[in-house]
């Protein structure tokens, strides 16, 4: 089973998002900003980060940043969300096009 961590302050579109992927198969977990989620990458290794891009207690930027220094973690692909609710999926995704496409759509149905 694929395990996605959901990094956003919006505790409701987390969780829709969450919901909407457990009913896929994926098992989630939910940070509520860039420290608690880095601490989540540490604990449960996910197979895909979903990051929303405004975060209140660490720059998004300087999330990736730490992720990509982090032994055993560099390699972890994320979805990045901007608070427009549009997403930018990194092209190392070893998750198929179709997954890639749930998810955006899933971000963009989870903030509205």
């Amino acid at each position: 089973m694929k395990k996605i961590l959901i990094i956003d302050r919006d505790a409701q579109s987390a969780l829709a998002l969450a919901v909407r992927l457990k009913t896929h198969g994926y098992a989630t977990w939910i940070a509520a900003d860039a420290v608690q989620g880095m601490k989540a990458v540490v604990r449960n290794r996910p197979d895909l980060i979903f990051l929303q891009l405004a975060q209140p207690s660490r720059n998004s930027f300087e999330f990736a940043e730490t992720l990509s220094r982090l032994k055993g973690a560099r390699s972890i692909p994320f979805v990045v969300a901007a608070p427009s609710g549009q997403a930018n999926v990194r092209s190392t995704s070893p998750l198929s096009a179709e997954t890639t496409s749930n998810l955006a759509s899933a971000s963009g149905a989870a903030s509205r």
